[in-house]
């Protein structure tokens, strides 16, 4: 399958785009083959308590990223192997997530920061450290999603509906990109509109 790539997207690695698992020949198929995917896991997950100390864990974030997308790629689950155009070199993503799991835990437990901003804090940072080859704006969602529901007895995040479709990307890229000076107001403006 040939990938085109879009604005702010994460090219794969020649190795990384080979373990697809799926016969998707366009982008298109690919994508509805990874939404039944992530429509399942989130259904997994809606119907499951989870303790702060279970969201808070390495083995959490791979289970979910798992579940998310182990039906298409053979990488599901297993941290990159490569480095990307982003911050973090692949050899420090356990170092940063680990430090991103204490960061959560103190926000929630010695802070007076907003559920929201923790929830949204949390899906940045893990955008940031990229764990997985590819998708992980995605699955940064669900996490987001996950902790604001099952941590904070939240409902879902609407996530863009007020947004056109040719709209949400340039916003969101740029949102993040503000986020990574701890400006998060239009983040949280992206997920709750």
């Amino acid at each position: 399958m040939k990938f085109d790539y879009e604005y702010g997207q994460t090219m794969l690695s020649p190795e990384e785009a080979d373990w697809l698992k799926i016969p998707a020949k366009t982008k298109a198929e690919l994508n509805a083959f990874e939404a039944r995917n992530i429509a399942k896991a989130k259904e997994y997950y809606i119907s499951k308590s989870i303790k702060l100390s279970t969201m808070l864990s390495e083995s959490f974030i791979c289970e979910v990223h798992k579940r998310m997308y182990w039906d298409v790629w053979k990488w599901a689950w297993t941290f990159r192997k490569s480095d990307k155009n982003i911050w973090v070199p692949y050899y420090k993503i356990w170092i940063d997530l680990k430090s991103l799991l204490q960061d959560v835990d103190y926000w929630i437990n010695k802070t007076n920061m907003s559920e929201i901003e923790i929830c949204i804090r949390f899906k940045h940072r893990l955008v940031a450290i990229h764990p997985f080859p590819n998708w992980n704006w995605r699955f940064s969602r669900l996490m987001c999603d996950l902790m604001y529901k099952k941590v904070f007895w939240k409902p879902w995040f609407t996530w863009w509906k007020s947004f056109k479709e040719n709209e949400w990307r340039n916003f969101y890229i740029k949102s993040l990109k503000k986020a990574d000076w701890m400006a998060y107001d239009d983040l949280i403006y992206f997920i709750t509109h």
